[in-house]
């Protein structure tokens, strides 16, 4: 049987591009896993990962947790243990159907809120916020998760709009490769 090639998204090789106080950065072979609750499981998998809708926490392996509906999580990172988190959870692997960008630095909040349909203020917006909205027209999931004291952005969307959202962002912000 021939070998699958690696996934490494939208791009071939590391994409990254920058300009004045911000970088963004392709990282969507970073794993990703759905988990949904099911209806019998009456808040046994939130109990179980300890994030609420619209929040996000990173667990002692690496792995983000984000809740991006209510009953549905998103687990951003290779997981230490790779089974489901509890019964009544319904897992599915969205690794290579997704694109994941890092948008970061003092000017990252600017370069996202001129593509984007919310307020990213820092009361709206927060450290550990996720939800969802329409980046440079694209449907995304966001999801802030400062790095060293910088702001940081997740921003997730459909693969088959990575390349767009990438070159939209890099556009958004004045790029230089």
């Amino acid at each position: 049987m021939p070998e699958q090639a690696e996934f490494t998204g939208p791009f071939a090789g590391t994409r990254e591009v920058s300009g004045t106080g911000w970088s963004l950065r392709d990282q969507s072979p970073t794993p990703k896993l759905l988990v949904y609750e099911d209806f019998e499981s009456d808040g046994l998998v939130r109990g179980l990962l300890g994030v609420a809708f619209g929040t996000s926490t990173t667990e002692p392996d690496g792995v983000l947790v984000c809740g991006v509906r209510p009953g549905e999580w998103l687990l951003l990172g290779e997981r230490s243990d790779p089974g489901p988190p509890a019964s009544g959870a319904v897992t599915v692997d969205l690794t290579h159907g997704l694109a994941m960008f890092r948008l970061t630095g003092p000017a990252a909040r600017d370069v996202l809120a001129a593509v984007c349909s919310i307020d990213t203020s820092e009361e709206m917006l927060p450290n550990g916020a996720v939800c969802g909205a329409s980046v440079a027209r694209v449907a995304c999931t966001l999801a802030r998760n400062d790095v060293a004291g910088e702001p940081s952005y997740l921003i997730l969307s459909q693969r088959s709009s990575g390349r767009y959202l990438f070159e939209a962002l890099g556009d958004a912000g004045g790029s230089r490769t």
